[in-house]
């Protein structure tokens, strides 16, 4: 039988967590930022945003959430990066709200 090694990974989630799990699921974060980023630049409409991200960036953790507890700071972030795609079409384009 063989051993597995720590940076065992399994369907995109690795199969043992360190002691620091924000490191452990960088990864989610980084793969809905890469997928996100390619349609940046895309003049989509309110409509098409929603169901980008209802399809693409909801999907992505599924997985990793539903074998682990992820920690609510992770969360937010990949809720803060959502938004950000939502409000904020392109990246370098800040809006003022007062």
């Amino acid at each position: 039988m063989k051993g597995l090694k720590k940076e065992s990974i399994y369907l995109g989630a690795s199969m043992f967590l360190s002691k620091a799990p924000s490191k452990d699921f960088k990864f989610l974060q980084d793969r809905l930022e890469a997928r996100l980023m390619g349609w940046r630049s895309k003049c989509l409409s309110w409509a098409g945003r929603s169901t980008l991200i209802k399809s693409v960036a909801q999907a992505i953790p599924t997985y990793s959430m539903s074998t682990f507890n992820i920690l609510d700071k992770i969360c937010d972030k990949l809720d803060a990066t959502t938004r950000g795609f939502w409000w904020r079409p392109k990246k370098s384009e800040r809006r003022f709200i007062a």
